[in-house]
């Protein structure tokens, strides 16, 4: 009766207009007084124009309402100057050759033997009852546990995620497609001096990686932080890698992916897809964001997904499902329901 607005926000952003403009957008739509008309009528170079003559751009906040995971694709959020340049990649680990394939198409030959990952992958993707009866006793979800259609899926997801990322977690030994590339990848980028954050959908697998690391380039260079990490330790943490004295952040998504300054990063390396939109750029948004410390002149950042190169990938599968909800927040966005669009 009193008329309000309500507009959800999330985290307090500085270098993003193209997120803020459809949140006044959608506020505004089908009101017709002249400061809602103003609204509507509003462009990202109107925003660049009003923002280019702020002395302090540190000092000017916006807030993202959650509208849409995908905001952060509608070009020009590089209005505000000085963020590094986003360079995005797409990296296939083939457990059938043993090899890494490159965004730029290199391949690079990787040192184990992926029979066994293989095998628990197309054990978990055919049969998903006999894979948990089997192979998953206690381990993750158990279908018994969820034996309505929809927990039965979940748990095969699960699985898949797990199997593709840390087969060890089901048989123990069992070497890891994954964790052999993001070595070599971190081995190459430690030869060029540059920090970067690995980020999991899976505590499990985080906490495996971990290990992994630590032997690979010495605890002193590695920090992780995932659930089990207490609030008290995790600042200290962060601090050794904004202060390059641990340049490899390995980290659970659903931890540090969603606030915080990481802003440290060189690099980005999802050792998964997502299932949101959102989950994806609020991670990317930890380590490009404006920070007074920090000179990103020249500077890009390596933004690389890692997928499972399988005819039926979950990596792929979730990417896919993530283009088709950004497609569809867009349309109620723009209220654009054009064929084409649809098509989409």
């Amino acid at each position: 009766d009193a008329n309000f607005v309500a507009a959800c926000s999330g985290t307090p952003i500085e270098n993003a207009a193209s997120d803020f403009i459809p949140c006044l957008k959608f506020l505004a739509h089908g009101k017709d007084d002249a400061d809602n008309r103003m609204f509507s009528s509003l462009t990202i170079d109107e925003i660049a124009r009003i923002l280019g003559k702020s002395s302090d751009l540190s000092a000017i906040s916006m807030y993202h309402g959650y509208i849409s995971g995908t905001m952060t694709r509608r070009k020009l959020d590089d209005i505000m100057t000085g963020l590094p340049k986003k360079n995005f990649g797409f990296i296939k680990v083939n457990p059938y050759t043993s090899t890494m394939t490159l965004a730029d198409g290199t391949e690079v030959k990787l040192p184990g033997d992926y029979k066994a990952q293989l095998a628990l992958y197309e054990m978990a993707l055919r049969t998903p009852r006999q894979f948990d009866e089997i192979i998953a006793k206690g381990k993750k979800v158990s279908i018994e546990d969820t034996p309505t259609d929809i927990g039965v899926c979940t748990a095969q997801l699960n699985h898949l995620q797990v199997v593709s990322t840390c087969p060890a977690h089901y048989l123990e030994g069992t070497d890891s497609i994954k964790f052999d590339a993001i070595v070599e990848l971190v081995r190459e980028r430690r030869k060029q001096g540059k920090s970067g954050i690995i980020f999991h959908e899976s505590k499990v697998a985080a906490q495996a990686l971990n290990e992994v690391l630590k032997k690979e380039f010495g605890e002193d260079l590695v920090v992780h932080i995932d659930g089990d990490v207490s609030q008290a330790l995790r600042p200290g943490r962060v601090d050794r890698f904004q202060n390059g004295e641990a340049p490899i952040m390995n980290a659970t998504i659903h931890t540090m992916g969603t606030s915080g300054n990481l802003t440290q990063a060189d690099y980005i390396l999802f050792v998964n897809s997502q299932w949101k939109p959102s989950t994806r750029d609020q991670a990317i948004g930890r380590a490009r964001r404006i920070d007074p410390k920090r000179n990103y002149e020249g500077r890009e950042l390596e933004i690389m997904f890692l997928d499972f190169d399988h005819p039926v990938s979950i990596d792929v599968e979730k990417r896919k499902l993530v283009t088709r909800k950004g497609i569809l927040v867009d349309m109620l966005l723009d209220l654009d329901i054009r064929p084409e669009v649809l098509a989409a």
